[in-house]
């Protein structure tokens, strides 16, 4: 039987996957406790399950619940869509052009990550770490990241649209140009935050600490600013 060049190269992504989380999830340990740095096996071979296939690195996440260390990982492009990353250890890792929609990133360590240009598209980054991040250009269209870190990180004309940021720690943040139509920034603590053409129409920044941000030609149109402080754009 003659197959087609997709369906054969699907055949071949398999029997890897299949390969790689026999080696991982050997018989009878499916239900072993593991150190932290586990699902399972080397960081090289938890970094090829995960690039094989995210179901199974989702598999193994849910039998073995250690929290990966994946720092410096080498996952630039990666199709990670819908990948269980919650408390990773991905600081510094090369994440550019990945593809991380609807990925769970709770609490997952990125400071220092690059990102640009990834899809995180309705991703979840609740309480996630990423101090000093690149997100440059990335879309992070209705994206759940109630206290996420974010300070000193690089977020230029990023895509925010509808973002919940709730709480969120933006000290110094770039957000030059980035859009933030209708985000809830709710409680966000934006000091220092260069928020230069951030275009922040119907967004919610309410009781947000706005000292020594820069707005300069933000679109302010909508805005919920009721309660904010330490800028004069603050209602009262």
């Amino acid at each position: 039987m003659t197959f087609s060049n997709g369906r054969r190269a699907r055949g071949v992504a398999a029997g890897v996957a299949a390969v790689l989380l026999a080696v991982l999830v050997p018989a009878g340990v499916a239900n072993a406790q593991v150190g932290p740095g586990d699902c399972v096996g080397t960081e090289a071979q938890q970094i090829a399950l995960l690039k094989a296939d995210v179901t199974a690195w989702n598999i193994c996440r849910a039998s073995h619940p250690g929290n990966p260390t994946l720092a410096d990982a080498n996952l630039a492009g990666a199709n990670l869509a819908h990948a269980n990353l919650s408390y990773a250890d991905l600081s510094r890792a090369d994440l550019v052009g990945a593809n991380l929609t609807e990925a769970d990133l709770r609490r997952a360590f990125l400071p220092e990550a690059g990102l640009t240009g990834a899809s995180l598209l309705r991703a979840t980054l609740t309480d996630a770490d990423l101090l000093g991040a690149d997100l440059t250009h990335a879309d992070l269209l209705r994206v759940s990241a109630a206290e996420v870190t974010l300070s000193d990180a690089s977020l230029n004309y990023a895509n925010l649209t509808e973002a919940y940021l709730d709480s969120a720690m933006m000290a110094r943040t770039d957000l030059l140009g980035a859009d933030l139509t209708r985000a809830n920034l709710t409680d966000s603590f934006l000091y220092g935050a260069n928020l230069v053409r951030a275009n922040l129409t119907d967004a919610s920044l309410r009781r947000a600490n706005l000292t020594e941000a820069d707005l300069t030609d933000a679109n302010l149109s909508g805005t919920d600013l009721s309660g904010c402080s330490g800028n004069p754009v603050c209602t009262v």
